[in-house]
């Protein structure tokens, strides 16, 4: 595979594992890459586009959900097909990759956090959580995404945890979470007491308030398989 002058600088950043995904379909393409011809490792591919690991393998991942391409773990990546994927269906298939990734991430850290924040909670911490969740019912009704305010939620349920360690890597991939999820379908309008994030986040504060860390895992696991579907 010819080295690519592609620069970070020519890719939108807000879209750049699409981008790097289409890069890759044209290589294969313009190239005439046969089935089984194996591609560029993940750290060539970094080298010659100047992105980050994460970026790479999400962008791998849209292609192997799209049959473009196949991962074989433990032994490199290959051409399954020359076709295009649909726009559209390469957008979808990024966002399987995501929110599988994401959900591993999540349910390792997230849940222990909750547990911690039950612990550990002070009176201000609880106030801080419970003015988060009065900002998301004021976004739910006003129409608006509640993406972003739903991240607050969690960061400041998370801060009552007490661990600037896990704190500091929930925030590394939230900022990444936060772009993906308003790609999504346009808000359902519906009342607050029907949003069941609304009420997740709500029986979360709930156990948090009640000094009860495994109430808190038990809850905050299943708010994350509810959300990533």
């Amino acid at each position: 595979m010819a080295k690519s002058t592609l620069t970070l600088e020519q890719i939108p950043r807000q879209r750049l594992a699409h981008a790097v995904a289409e890069l890759l379909v044209s290589r294969i393409r313009e190239e005439g890459l046969t089935p089984g011809t194996q591609l560029p490792s993940e750290r060539e591919l970094m080298r010659q586009l100047h992105v980050g690991r994460s970026t790479v393998r999400e962008a791998l991942n849209g292609l192997a959900l799209t049959g473009v391409v196949e991962i074989r773990h433990g032994q490199g990546v290959y051409v399954l097909s020359q076709g295009r994927p649909e726009p559209e269906a390469l957008d979808a298939a990024l966002g399987r990759g995501v929110t599988s990734e994401l959900l591993e991430a999540r349910l390792l850290v997230e849940v222990e956090m909750a547990g911690l924040a039950a612990s550990r909670a002070t009176p201000e911490d609880i106030r801080g959580i419970e003015a988060a969740l009065a900002d998301y019912e004021r976004v739910r009704e006003s129409g608006d995404s509640t993406v972003r305010a739903g991240a607050r939620f969690h960061l400041r349920l998370f801060e009552a945890a007490h661990n600037d360690v896990l704190l500091g890597f929930v925030r590394r991939y939230t900022s990444h979470f936060i772009e993906h999820a308003e790609r999504g379908t346009e808000l359902e309008r519906r009342s607050i007491a029907g949003d069941p994030e609304y009420v997740s986040h709500r029986n979360l504060l709930d156990a948090v308030r009640a000094r009860d860390p495994e109430l808190s895992r038990a809850r905050m696991r299943l708010h994350l398989q509810q959300s990533h579907g």
